[in-house]
């Protein structure tokens, strides 16, 4: 089972609620979420980190899971032992993937308007086919777009891998003797997204976490003690 939490986010939290998260992380997360210059970045920072503590918990992990992470030379963060898990972010969303005995990465992406011209690099001749006839070519644009970056993220070396190089075939991508099975995520008409996975037909468990709500029983699920604040 791969277990994928999700939140969704259209205006600064209060004060309040935004202290008390912030003060759920350690010192090194709170700086990095602190360096970021729009309330957006900080806000989707902080959001993918909680996400991901909740995903943890359910396998086991506490609160101080977060000084185990590990980095690889390629700076993808790890545990060790058998639970994989990955962040994406994109405009209002955030979406962390956590899983056991299986490699995964995910992406999402706001549907925005782009200059195709700047992607040249990134799509084969065949996929810039399908991208402009398509019905949509702006959503198949991005659906492509998630897909071979949930790939990327899953191998592990990121953009070290040229997207160009990313062929996908009946959701099935096969690169270096590695083969990957995506499945498209739907959030709503104005996000594309997709869990990239070593194991075909993955069964996939969605929780969505509304921030804006139930401090104390995040808190709670969190492993943090409750903040007995009179938020309403």
């Amino acid at each position: 089972m791969i277990d994928i939490f999700y939140s969704e986010f259209n205006e600064p939290l209060s004060n309040e609620y935004w202290s008390v998260y912030l003060n759920m992380l350690t010192d090194d997360l709170r700086k990095k979420a602190l360096s970021y210059n729009r309330w957006q970045d900080r806000h989707a920072y902080v959001f993918g980190k909680l996400l991901l503590l909740q995903g943890l918990s359910m396998h086991g992990f506490d609160k101080d899971v977060f000084s185990q992470i590990k980095y690889t030379k390629y700076g993808k963060p790890f545990l060790e032992g058998n639970i994989n898990f990955n962040i994406s972010h994109s405009a209002k969303r955030v979406v962390c993937a956590v899983g056991e005995n299986v490699q995964l990465g995910i992406d999402v992406e706001a549907i925005e308007n782009v200059n195709f011209n700047d992607f040249e690099n990134v799509m084969t001749d065949s996929q810039w086919q399908f991208i402009h006839n398509s019905y949509n070519p702006l959503k198949s644009f991005f659906s492509l777009w998630t897909m071979k970056e949930s790939v990327i993220k899953a191998d592990g070396r990121g953009l070290s891998i040229p997207l160009l190089e990313i062929h996908i075939d009946n959701n099935i991508v096969r690169y270096e003797r590695k083969t990957w099975h995506l499945k498209e995520l739907y959030f709503d008409n104005n996000t594309c997204s997709c869990l990239a996975t070593n194991l075909p037909n993955s069964p996939v468990r969605f929780t969505k976490v509304n921030f804006a709500f139930g401090i104390e029983k995040i808190q709670t699920s969190l492993g943090y003690k409750s903040s007995k604040m009179n938020i309403r």
